[in-house]
């Protein structure tokens, strides 16, 4: 246990036509998360979100740095340039996610 910390992780996605959603999903209470806990719960969030709305992806770094990032910390809305360091590759991450919800159900 490293302390009195319970730990979330906000899940960003695109559904249908352009609406942008979020999910918070609870991952552990006293202990640090690894990479594979945090796609294990992009991956659920990925699957349920797909039993309510028609399309549903993970929002890719430009989407997520100006509707997320910049909004939340500035209060600004606009296309801002995402710097290089923000890039993702949002289709492997949601292939990776996706595969630790398969291997579960297994």
């Amino acid at each position: 246990m490293i302390g009195p910390v319970q730990i979330e992780a906000k899940v960003h996605f695109v559904v249908d036509d352009n609406q942008l959603g979020c999910a918070v999903v609870g991952l552990t209470v006293g202990n640090a998360v690894t990479e594979a806990e945090i796609l294990h719960a992009i991956g659920q969030t990925l699957t349920a979100a797909k039993q309510q709305f028609a399309k549903v992806e993970l929002m890719d770094a430009n989407t997520f740095f100006n509707a997320v990032v910049v909004a939340e910390r500035t209060g600004r809305r606009g296309r801002f340039a995402v710097p290089a360091s923000f890039q993702f590759d949002v289709e492997r991450v949601a292939e990776d996610a996706l595969a630790t919800v398969t291997k579960e159900s297994e």
